[in-house]
């Protein structure tokens, strides 16, 4: 990756995240299920922790503490200070691109008098994490940045001491999210299954990926402005459009929908959703830049790999800020709704019409090096 990428790549992971942020993995609600996955069997409840806590009560208790750790993309050290919290290790490096990350880390880590964490930049995609330096290697959500999985796996397995162990939680889906045409449609689908109360997505609301690229609104723009016989000379930066991009949307929307001779008088299920790759590749060229790699890296080189999927083919990318802003866990009907679709997504893995898109991957080095 080139360095304007990277500094795009630093710049964007060094922004400041919400800790109490409800995403698909730290939902409550959705936290038993997700466990599930892992455990095999059924969870009635699930904290925070969910995956560190079964991971060190199913494979490292008789190993903790660690002499060495060393945590991968450690961000600003939610991690680190959680496992340190566990007893896990008795020192831990973190490591990360962003310097601003790596600070706002070190400065909670001391705020909460935690002297046996450290951290540092670094480049994953080129460090040398030594030969034989640490006993545990986390990689929270770091290998699907890595441009060559392969390569730093490779490093990681050298850097574990004999019998060391790598733990490796991620997204194992296509390379920047390209999600095969029968999963977007599937997501599509389930989405429509969601009370209004409980979602934001809808026809009404949905935007091409294309038109999401900045250049196409740009040239809309220039076309609005043509349309309201603004002078060509006058910069794009100073026109004002005769209509909102929303408002055009919807015009544009109803326009098509009244072309479709007697669409009132019959259901209309349109898209809703799509995966805009381009966007996220110029808002974070790392992002799933080679993730499909992950898995077959792993399994090449480590003898001793246990894989756990959590699935997320379909919760991962349905569930969004009004779902988690309205669900009410009190109520039995936003309840019905959350294991419907659970259900939904079990039974279509279950079936081979999906494949899972997030894995816990935990793999042992070879006692005898």
């Amino acid at each position: 990756m080139k360095p304007p990428q990277l500094a795009k790549v630093a710049e964007h992971w060094g922004q400041t995240r919400h800790p109490q942020e409800k995403t698909f993995f730290n939902f409550p609600p959705l936290r038993p299920y997700l466990l599930s996955c892992l455990s095999g069997r059924e969870e009635a409840s699930a904290g925070p922790d969910w995956s560190e806590s079964w991971t060190v009560e199913n494979y490292l208790r008789d190993k903790i503490p660690v002499q060495k750790c060393l945590s991968l993309c450690c961000g600003f050290g939610h991690l680190e200070r959680r496992l340190a919290g566990m007893g896990v290790f008795k020192h831990c490096l973190g490591l990360d691109l962003s310097s601003q990350a790596v600070a706002e880390a070190a400065r909670l880590a001391k705020e909460a008098g935690l002297e046996n964490l450290a951290y540092r930049t670094a480049d994953l995609n080129e460090e040398d994490f030594g030969e034989e330096e640490y006993d545990l290697i986390w990689a929270n959500g770091a290998m699907h940045h890595l441009a060559d999985p392969r390569q730093v796996v490779a490093r990681i397995q050298r850097a574990l001491q004999p019998g060391g162990v790598f733990v490796c939680n991620e997204y194992i889906g296509p390379n920047y999210r390209q999600l095969p045409y029968r999963q977007r449609e599937l997501i599509n689908a389930a989405i429509h299954l969601i009370p209004a109360r409980l979602r934001s997505m809808s026809e009404g609301t949905f935007i091409p990926p294309q038109l999401r690229d900045s250049a196409w609104q740009s040239g809309l723009y220039k076309f609005l402005r043509l349309l309201h016989r603004q002078p060509a000379f006058a910069p794009v930066a100073d026109f004002m459009p005769p209509a909102s991009w929303p408002w055009l949307k919807r015009k544009l929307y109803n326009f098509f929908r009244w072309l479709d001779a007697g669409s009132h008088r019959r259901f209309h299920f349109g898209k809703v959703w799509d995966e805009a790759s381009e966007r996220t590749r110029r808002i974070d060229p790392s992002e799933c830049v080679n993730s499909a790699e992950i898995l077959p890296a792993i399994s090449f080189a480590f003898s001793q790999v246990e894989i756990r999927y959590y699935n997320g083919s379909i919760l991962f990318y349905i569930l969004e800020n009004k779902f988690f802003e309205n669900f009410n866990l009190e109520s039995a009907a936003d309840r019905e709704v959350l294991a419907m679709l659970i259900n939904l997504e079990k039974s279509l893995l279950a079936s081979g019409e999906l494949t899972p898109d997030y894995a816990h991957i935990i793999a042992n080095k070879d006692p005898n090096g």
